[in-house]
């Protein structure tokens, strides 16, 4: 029994002991750790003395230490921009058209002409004060509003079988023929005269209704009539009866007169 207590009461000394040497390791490590942060804080110190922000320069400079204020570092941009706005006047066209009533050298003003305008804007890039581009656009425009003058038409003498004619105009026209007896027309033509020979249909936009004028092989006539088939370059021959054959469909060239 004896034993039993000795053997029990060496094992708790030996737990003791085991427990006391860790506990003491320990602490000696956390003691030396702290004692060596200690050191290197006042070594720090010692070096670099501490100080504070707001401290006036002097008293910075006294301590041994000057705080140097923050460098802030821009980049400035080599391309610059400058907008040049011009105003430009645009002149007026002028246009003649022909009027038969006007006597040779007369002109006549029909529609007074007035200028326009236009606002140019340029933006002009420079690279180091040298131009680097150029773009213009227009920003506001106001179109002209033409002249527009009467003339007498120009002269000119053609030799015919008839003798001399003066005209003022020579077309190229695609020429037909019909007579009053053809479907949809009449012994009156749309201007109120008599249908066939002598009168011709035309288109009005080409040549003005009441023309006279020089067909070679058919003679001279007068443009009194219309049809819903000639449009532009192209006229109708009257005849009083086509049956006799009198014209064969064919380009040819007419002469305007000039009275």
């Amino acid at each position: 029994m004896k034993n039993l207590v000795d053997s029990k009461i060496g094992s708790l000394n030996s737990t003791l002991e085991g427990f006391s040497t860790l506990f003491l390791n320990r602490v000696s490590a956390s003691v030396i750790g702290f004692v060596c942060l200690l050191a290197s804080f006042l070594f720090f110190e010692l070096i670099f003395p501490a100080v504070t922000l707001g401290k006036t320069a002097s008293h910075a400079s006294a301590s041994g230490f000057t705080l140097q204020a923050p460098v802030t570092t821009t980049t400035a941009s080599l391309f610059t921009e400058k907008v040049v706005t011009t105003d430009q006047v645009v002149n007026f066209p002028t246009q003649q058209i022909y009027d038969q009533s006007l006597p040779d050298g007369e002109t006549k003003v029909v529609q007074v002409g007035k200028n326009g305008s236009k606002t140019l804007e340029t933006t002009v890039t420079y690279h180091a004060e040298s131009i680097y581009a150029k773009e213009t656009h227009v920003t506001n425009s106001v179109p002209p509003t033409p002249e527009i003058v009467a003339v007498a038409p120009p002269k000119f003498t053609l030799e015919t079988t008839s003798g001399s004619l003066t005209y003022s105009r020579k077309l190229t026209v695609w020429a037909t023929s019909y007579d009053p007896n053809c479907p949809g027309c009449n012994e009156t033509t749309a201007t109120g005269m008599k249908a066939g020979y002598g009168v011709i249909a035309v288109d009005p936009k080409v040549i003005p209704l009441g023309s006279k004028v020089y067909v070679p092989g058919y003679g001279v006539a007068v443009a009194g009539d219309t049809g819903g088939s000639i449009k532009g370059n192209r006229i109708d021959l009257g005849f009083d009866n086509v049956a006799n054959g009198n014209w064969s469909s064919r380009y040819t060239d007419i002469y305007i007169l000039t009275s």
